[in-house]
């Protein structure tokens, strides 16, 4: 297939094959020049067959050698998909041109360890592509699950991927949020009226279990850094999360209903009045609390310790 009829994620300049091609082949001065792979061609071979070693058609005065790389992947007909590791899914990253290269050396390793790491204790993932965008500074939040493509504010670009643990939040929103939310709780009907046209509870247009969202989320992500780093990373964002519970907790004394897991909202009231960390840290401990109740991680979630 010519390069128009197929799509790639795979770039040589980010393989590190160019540097190695022009160790192994330019010698002395001739070291320092620049080499430059253009993408030609997809070739699918049958079982038994190979590429074999030929000489080239030269396709510019500059052309001096053809860089075969090869996907030992099996495939039976139908749609060509490949697979790593038994995964279908693919991962990227996107950016603004000055932003791409720094962007991808940031998350392009930990995304897929993100994804593996979370099939270990959750249904695989459903969507098929995982990408991150990095947008411009005025993006006013670290980060926003949407389905595929997660956005992401240019401040993680820290250059030792220090901070990009903050994808393991918006990641794990695949399964709570963008696979089951909070509208798919069990809410009652309310059938059509005068006063009330649409056959449906006012409940589910609001945020009343936001927290089945939000908690759900900050409990497995932080299931996840214990598999990804260490238990004590995961207690230790239990321990910062119940500051941040503490001052919303604060916030909120005049208006207590705002300090529930649950929130009856009135028809017309606006959900953002009651935005806060308590949906996230009051979730995540309740969850944590059941856990121990249970017996611990083990016996909550019994495939993190399999």
């Amino acid at each position: 297939m010519d390069r128009e009829n197929f799509m790639t994620r795979f770039t040589v300049e980010h393989s590190g094959l160019l540097d190695v091609i022009r160790q192994g082949l330019l010698t002395g001065a001739e070291e320092k020049k620049t080499v430059e792979a253009e993408l030609y061609k997809l070739n699918v071979y049958g079982e038994g067959a190979f590429f074999k070693p030929h000489l080239d058609t030269p396709r510019s005065t500059s052309m001096f050698a053809s860089l075969v790389v090869v996907f030992p992947t099996p495939h039976e007909g139908g749609e060509l998909v490949l697979r790593h590791g038994g995964k279908e899914w693919t991962s990227g990253v996107w950016a603004e041109p000055e932003l791409i290269d720094a962007t991808y050396w940031e998350f392009s390793e930990a995304i897929n360890k993100f994804l593996i790491t979370a099939e270990k204790i959750l249904p695989p993932y459903r969507f098929g592509v995982y990408d991150v965008l990095v947008l411009p500074p005025s993006f006013p939040y670290g980060g926003m699950e949407n389905a595929c493509l997660t956005f992401l504010t240019p401040t993680l670009l820290v250059g030792d991927r220090t901070l990009v643990d903050v994808v393991v939040h918006e990641l794990t929103h695949s399964w709570f949020g963008n696979g089951v939310t909070y509208v798919s709780a069990c809410i009652p009907y309310v059938p059509p009226s005068a006063d009330n046209i649409s056959p449906t509870s006012h409940r589910q247009a609001n945020s009343t279990h936001f927290w089945l969202n939000e908690g759900w989320t900050t409990y497995i992500e932080r299931v996840l850094l214990q598999l990804l780093h260490t238990p004590a990373d995961r207690g230790f964002s239990f321990l910062i999360g119940r500051t941040s519970l503490t001052n919303a907790l604060k916030q909120y004394t005049s208006r207590p209903k705002y300090q529930r897991l649950v929130i009856d909202f009135d028809v017309g009231e606006d959900p953002d009045d009651a935005y806060s960390t308590v949906p996230y840290e009051k979730g995540a401990n309740f969850l944590l609390h059941l856990e121990r109740m249970l017996g611990g991680l083990d016996a909550f979630l019994p495939d993190t310790c399999a």
